[in-house]
């Protein structure tokens, strides 16, 4: 049952799959009919683009899931972070690092200059998060969500200067502040 199950689930991916491409060139060698909006996917990206019937592209974010975003683990230094239970010393600390160099830009639950980062550590992994905090630039340059959201917040993120130990501090404050995965 279990091979019926994956080949039967593998025929629906690649028909899918296929379906999205079809679409995407579809959109593209013509406008649709009136009042119609064609999605071309970019699943890479996060976003769907519709071409409307004015030839039109409009991008909407799509829901940004954890499946995708987990994985990605971000251009720079850090390669793996072990978590364990939240070290509340590393928290306190990463709260004012937080609190002097992030607000200015960032709010845990509303959008400021840049994304709210409250549920940051459900988005993206721990890995993602650190590098941002330690190389926004090339991430910004070379990692297709950071990319997506320099696109978003129309301002790229400075470098901060924090090393690796501040950014890991920071990390931790973050997990403090994160509803857990399925609670709200």
């Amino acid at each position: 049952m279990k091979k019926f199950t994956f080949v039967l689930f593998g025929f629906f991916a690649v028909f899918v799959t296929g379906t999205f491409i079809m679409a995407q060139e579809d959109a593209r060698a013509r406008p649709p009919a009136a009042g119609r909006q064609t999605p071309v996917v970019q699943p890479v990206s996060g976003t769907v683009t519709f071409l409307t019937a004015g030839a039109e592209l409009v991008t909407l974010p799509t829901a940004r899931g954890a499946a995708q975003d987990q994985k990605d683990l971000g251009v720079g230094p850090v390669k793996q972070v072990k978590l364990g239970p939240i070290d509340q010393q590393l928290a306190k600390k990463g709260k004012k690092l937080f609190d002097s160099n992030c607000t200015s830009c960032h709010q845990l639950k509303q959008k400021k200059v840049g994304p709210p980062l409250g549920n940051v550590v459900n988005d993206r992994t721990p890995e993602f998060i650190m590098n941002m905090v330690l190389n926004a630039t090339d991430m910004e340059q070379h990692d297709p969500t950071a990319k997506r959201l320099k696109s978003e917040y129309h301002v790229p993120m400075p470098q901060t200067g924090l090393k690796r130990s501040q950014a890991r501090a920071v990390l931790e404050y973050l997990r403090t502040v994160a509803p857990k995965q399925g609670s709200k």
